[in-house]
């Protein structure tokens, strides 16, 4: 079971470089984001 849940927002973040709704991108773009978001995931698991 996890000990915690990663929760990301944006508020006050700089302005975003692409500005374009998730539902809008190109598959090749969702599926680079999707690759982007799992070895992320590996990462912090990798640290605990």
């Amino acid at each position: 079971m996890a000990k915690y849940l990663f929760l990301k927002h944006y508020r006050g973040a700089p302005e975003a470089v692409n500005d374009v709704p998730m539902h809008q991108w190109t598959p090749q773009e969702v599926d680079d984001h999707m690759q982007y978001m799992k070895r992320f995931r590996g990462q912090a698991r990798g640290h605990g």
